[in-house]
């Protein structure tokens, strides 16, 4: 047996659907009911492949692009506003398919277990990236004068995030290109392979 096809097996918890409906609805029952409701998923991209896997989230995450100071400036105005290290600790998804599939080789939806908190992007486009490529371009590190600037600016961004389950099914119900941050114990992670051949999820 090869490395990957073991490594494939280990990750897998079970690709019985019934299996899988049974875990979910047991673990997730909340994000459940509030996918049913919209009729639409959370997605995240990866490029680790398996098909249905339980992931416990990094509590302490180092970003991808973003500069480390940024990175660091930015979980701490989230903190201030929502409570939590959204960059640090949040897992990153989106209800949208086209936003989703930049991001990795392979496409997951999202099951958070049940007491999850997520932050919204705002409906409007004034997200923290929109300031982010005028005051601070990837890899680069402007002077102090814009960098409070550009925390200032951050600030009114982020006042235009949204926390809890209204301003999510409003995500979902409009297929809306934006990230939501995701904070909980632990998720579960379906390949859309799996999931589009489940009868649960025909709504799809």
């Amino acid at each position: 047996m090869s490395k990957i096809l073991r490594k494939l097996l280990k990750e897998n918890i079970t690709t019985d659907p019934n299996k899988i409906v049974e875990i979910l609805e047991k673990d997730c029952s909340d994000i459940l009911s509030i996918y049913d409701n919209t009729k639409n998923v959370l997605y995240r991209s990866s490029k680790q492949k398996f098909l249905f896997s339980k992931r416990t989230p990094r509590q302490d995450r180092r970003p991808r692009d973003t500069n480390k100071k940024l990175h660091d400036i930015l979980d701490k105005l989230f903190y201030n506003a929502f409570g939590w290290h959204a960059r640090k600790e949040g897992v990153f998804t989106s209800p949208s398919k086209s936003y989703t599939e930049d991001f990795g080789d392979y496409m997951y939806a999202i099951f958070p277990k049940n007491g999850f908190k997520c932050i919204c992007e705002p409906r409007n486009d004034l997200n923290i990236w929109s300031v982010r490529n005028e005051y601070w371009y990837y890899g680069g590190e402007p002077n102090e004068e814009t960098i409070q600037n550009a925390i200032k600016a951050f600030e009114k961004s982020i006042s235009q995030y949204e926390s809890g389950e209204f301003a999510l099914r409003w995500a979902l119900t409009n297929n809306h290109e934006s990230e939501v941050m995701i904070k909980c114990d632990y998720y579960y992670a379906l390949n859309v392979s799996i999931l589009n051949q489940m009868k649960r999820f025909d709504y799809l």
